[in-house]
């Protein structure tokens, strides 16, 4: 049987566990690496790395003709690939993989898109022009263009529309009754958004106004006058106005 194998390092739940049935279906059916090479076309080295449980998950032939060979059935296996692939996606995010709510939770345009690019992940990952093709072909699906994708997976936006959101959940296979989910947290992510711009349109209303206001009180400063002089200038045209009038009375313009 060789020499025994190095013990399965814990990169993630889902690999390791792959990594254990492969070996444990080998030691069960008394294949060397060998053997088993010889029975599935691939070499010795391809297998004993996709049994290592190190690295990147091994590609789904492998891991099938790894099954078939040692005379098990590869379905169990394959989907054991299937979310060590996911999990290595979400190690890639690191601490923002932690922080995507439930659909059902979702509050704001970040949230959202985290919820979004986690489904595009579950889901397989298809490309921009996969969805690009896959929504212009299907009937009374709205199309959603490569760049459009882009900006919704890399949440530079959000999709703009019901129809657009329906439109990537179909291509994530989330069915009807899911998609009810979906739609009232991007109709909530919408009020918030609609809320946050009619309050900065009112801030730039008020802006507006005191941009004015400021802009008369510098209408009365005289050219090459500073605005520290201002009140003085005041005090000085005030009691130009009750000389004129005839008045003796009046503010001094040394403030006396």
């Amino acid at each position: 049987m060789g020499r025994p194998q190095k013990p399965v390092p814990q990169q993630g739940w889902a690999l390791a566990q792959l990594a254990l049935r492969l070996r444990a279906a080998r030691d069960a059916a008394g294949f060397t690496y060998e053997e088993l090479a010889a029975r599935t076309g691939f070499g010795r080295s391809t297998l004993q790395r996709a049994a290592s449980g190190a690295g990147a998950p091994p590609p789904p032939p492998v891991v099938a003709a790894y099954a078939l060979g040692c005379g098990v059935d590869p379905g169990p296996l394959l989907a054991l690939r299937e979310k060590a692939r996911i999990e290595r996606q979400w190690a890639k995010l690191g601490p923002r993989a932690l922080r995507v709510p439930h659909v059902r939770q979702i509050m704001n345009e970040a949230e959202l898109g985290a919820a979004l690019y986690r489904l595009h992940v579950e889901s397989g990952m298809p490309t921009y022009r996969d969805i690009q093709l896959r929504t212009t072909r299907a009937a009374g699906v709205l199309r959603v263009t490569k760049t459009t994708a882009h900006l919704i997976m890399t949440r530079r936006r959000i999709p703009s529309s019901p129809e657009q959101l329906k439109a990537l959940l179909f291509v994530y296979g989330v069915g009807p009754a899911a998609q009810r989910h979906w739609l009232a947290a991007w109709a909530r992510v919408a009020r918030g958004l609609d809320a946050e711009r009619a309050g900065n349109r009112d801030d730039q209303a008020a802006a507006r106004v005191r941009q004015g206001r400021l802009a008369g009180r510098i209408a009365t400063v005289p050219q090459g006058r500073d605005a520290a002089d201002h009140d003085l200038y005041q005090r000085q045209a005030l009691q130009a106005r009750f000389a004129s009038r005839g008045r003796g009375v009046g503010p001094r313009a040394d403030g006396g």
